[in-house]
């Protein structure tokens, strides 16, 4: 815009680009000259957008895409009833920011419109009319385009409230491969059951992300969900301040019986630290479920729910997981459940998993602990270990555990440290083993 005359436009107190003057046919000429070189569009609520009087000037000159070799547009804010303006038949990636439900019909226009899209990112807040309206337009959508379209991000509550209706729509994109989906519920109490199961093949998926819910709520998403033949990777990620024992095992259950067994990345974290206490430990007997997935370069299970684990316990799960590059077990040092690994399951992990780059986990790094190490050092072949996250794991010699985590992972070269507390001196010792280490 900022090649028309400097008379015509300006910005006003909100950073909104306004009109000062009418638009003439010559101000056009420039500036469809030069929208045909715009390949990029950000428009945004914390950057600078358009007022839609200024775009119902020009949309008397354009009646169809503005910028015709588009390729990105990022909307945030944008005024929908122009949304043709910014619709270009090259355009590959699609990001708008607080979708507005009235205008859920254009998405058609946008499949219509953009056979060329490859990625799609939507977020917009629920409501009754969008659950029932939601549905029907992205069916409608697929049903006319949307051809080539790989990467669909849907940040929507409606996914979770209304998963029978929404899904069977998004199976029918016939090249999608990555899927994020939005799953915490604006209200547990419109969570309603539905009288009758239906199973949504997805046999091309690769890639599924689950942002934002909790146990139950992956549950109810996975339960929909069939011939995921293809998917590679599986994250989900909670965000729940307290995890319920029952609804993880129940998660477990249904993963281990829908996952492919060949997948290769199975991710489970919750992003929030515990308000309410510590859960129970899950089961290690329904944690050993998981180990039929032999496939796996990356499991990580970051639930303060996760189940305790010895050194014997430790070894079973290398044995099971012998690809592993990236091995990820609970979240923090647990008051009620002190760990029972110690130092030298690390060693017997880098040894039975040769291909292992990071490991995080909690383990008991005492002097006591590991009392035989200075006299029967576990013998620790060549490995790729490079990063460990020992979280808040009990230590009491910082030099003790520094020398021999460098005696076993000479190619070790970072060590994270989960939350730094000035008023313990467990923080203090690992900031000392970092520094001795790095």
């Amino acid at each position: 815009m900022m090649c028309l005359p400097k008379d015509l436009w300006t910005f006003n107190s909100s950073r909104v680009m306004i009109f000062q003057r009418s638009m003439l046919l010559s101000d056009w000429s420039i500036l469809e000259r030069y929208a045909s070189r715009v390949r990029c569009l950000v428009m945004s609520f914390d950057g600078c957008t358009v007022h839609e009087d200024l775009l119902g000037s020009i949309s008397f000159y354009c009646d169809g895409p503005l910028f015709l070799n588009l390729q990105h547009a990022w909307l945030g804010g944008f005024p929908f009833a122009f949304l043709h303006l910014v619709l270009s038949p090259r355009l590959v990636e699609f990001e708008v920011e607080d979708y507005p439900e009235n205008y859920f019909h254009s998405f058609v226009l946008v499949s219509r419109t953009c056979p060329s899209l490859l990625t799609i990112d939507i977020s917009g807040d629920a409501s009754a009319k969008s659950e029932t309206v939601l549905p029907i337009v992205l069916s409608d959508a697929v049903a006319v385009g949307f051809k080539k379209l790989k990467s669909l991000q849907l940040y929507h509550p409606s996914v979770i409230h209304n998963p029978y209706d929404i899904l069977p729509a998004l199976s029918r994109l016939e090249s999608l491969e990555d899927l994020l989906l939005f799953i915490q519920p604006d209200s547990p109490f419109r969570l309603v059951t539905a009288s009758h199961q239906r199973l949504t093949p997805f046999p091309s998926l690769r890639k599924l992300f689950l942002e934002a819910g909790g146990a139950s709520h992956t549950t109810r998403l996975m339960c929909c969900l069939c011939d995921l033949l293809s998917l590679n990777e599986l994250v989900v990620n909670f965000n729940v301040s307290s995890e319920n024992v029952d609804e993880v095992s129940d998660m477990v259950r249904v993963l281990s019986g829908t996952l492919p067994k060949n997948i290769r990345k199975l991710i489970i974290k919750n992003t929030p630290s515990l308000d309410d206490g510590y859960p129970a430990l899950l089961s290690l007997t329904l944690f050993r479920q998981l180990y039929q997935f032999t496939n796996l370069v990356e499991f990580r299970f970051e639930l303060d729910s996760c189940p305790s684990m010895d050194d014997i316990t430790i070894e079973e799960l290398s044995h099971a997981f012998p690809c592993l590059e990236h091995l990820s077990l609970g979240r923090s040092s647990l008051p009620n459940t002190p760990p029972r690994a110690t130092l030298s399951t690390l060693a017997v992990l880098a040894m039975n998993c040769s291909r292992l780059r990071s490991i995080g986990m909690i383990v008991d790094c005492t002097v006591a602990a590991n009392a035989t190490l200075d006299s029967s050092p576990p013998i620790v072949s060549e490995n790729c270990i490079e990063t460990m996250s020992l979280g808040d794991s009990p230590i009491d010699d910082a030099r003790f555990t520094a020398h021999h985590l460098s005696r076993m992972f000479p190619r070790l070269c970072s060590l994270v440290q989960a939350r730094f507390d000035p008023s313990t001196a467990n923080s203090w010792d690992w900031l000392l083993v970092d520094s001795w280490i790095g």
